[in-house]
C-alpha cells in the first residue's frame, strides 16, 4: 500500500526541501498528493489577471518542480518511485479564457513527461493524468448550472491514481492520460 503524503510547496526554500528529503529517505512506497484552488477561488479574492498567472504557475508547475527536487533523490537511491500527477485536460487541449490555466497545466505535463524520460532507467515512473472537470464542491460552487453527469467522478481519479502508483503499472511511463468523464 502507499502511504499518501498531502503537501502543498511552493516555498523553494533550501531547509525546507532538504528536512522534506530527509523525513522521506526511509519511506519505500509513496504517493505525494496536493490539493489547489480554481481559477475563480482566486478571482474571487480580487487577484488580477497577471497575479492569477503567477499564482497558477506557483501552485501547478513550481510546486511540483520543487516536491519532484525533494523526492527523486530518494526515489533513485532506492531504485525505485512512482510519481503521479494530476493535470487537466486544459494542459493539452486549452480552451477560451483560461489562458494562464492551461499555459500552467501544459508546463506541468511536460514536467512529468521529462522526469519519465530521465527516470525511466532507475525503476522510477511518471505519469500525469489529465482529467476533464472534476465533481468537486468547489467546481459545483463555481458553475452550479453545470451537467454534473459530464463531470469526472474523483473516487474513479483516485483509483487510477493508486494503480499507477502500483507495481502493476511498473510499466507504465511517460503517460498523459486523458479522463474526461462523459463531458468528451
Amino acid at each position: 500500500m502507499a502511504r499518501i503524503v498531502p503537501l502543498g510547496i511552493i516555498d523553494d526554500d533550501q531547509m525546507l526541501l532538504d528536512g522534506m528529503a530527509a523525513w522521506l529517505r526511509p519511506v519505500r512506497d509513496l504517493q505525494v498528493r496536493r490539493t489547489s484552488k480554481t481559477v475563480s477561488d482566486f478571482l474571487a479574492v480580487g487577484v488580477g489577471a497577471a497575479d492569477v498567472q503567477v499564482v497558477l504557475l506557483d501552485l501547478n508547475l513550481r510546486a511540483a518542480v520543487n516536491i519532484l527536487r525533494a523526492t527523486i533523490p530518494t526515489m533513485r537511491e532506492q531504485k525505485r518511485g512512482r510519481i503521479v500527477a494530476i493535470g487537466s485536460r486544459a494542459g493539452v487541449e486549452p480552451s477560451p479564457n483560461i489562458s494562464a490555466y492551461s499555459a500552467s497545466k501544459a508546463a506541468l505535463v511536460s514536467l512529468v513527461k521529462t522526469a519519465a524520460l530521465e527516470n525511466r532507467k532507475l525503476g522510477i515512473t511518471a505519469n500525469v493524468i489529465l482529467p476533464g472537470t472534476i465533481d468537486t464542491p468547489a467546481n459545483r460552487r463555481s458553475d452550479p448550472d453545470a451537467d454534473r453527469s459530464t463531470w469526472v467522478s474523483p473516487r474513479r481519479l483516485a483509483a487510477l491514481a493508486l494503480y499507477l502508483a502500483s507495481d502493476d503499472a511498473a510499466e507504465i511511463t511517460g503517460a498523459a492520460i486523458p479522463v474526461y468523464g462523459a463531458g468528451l
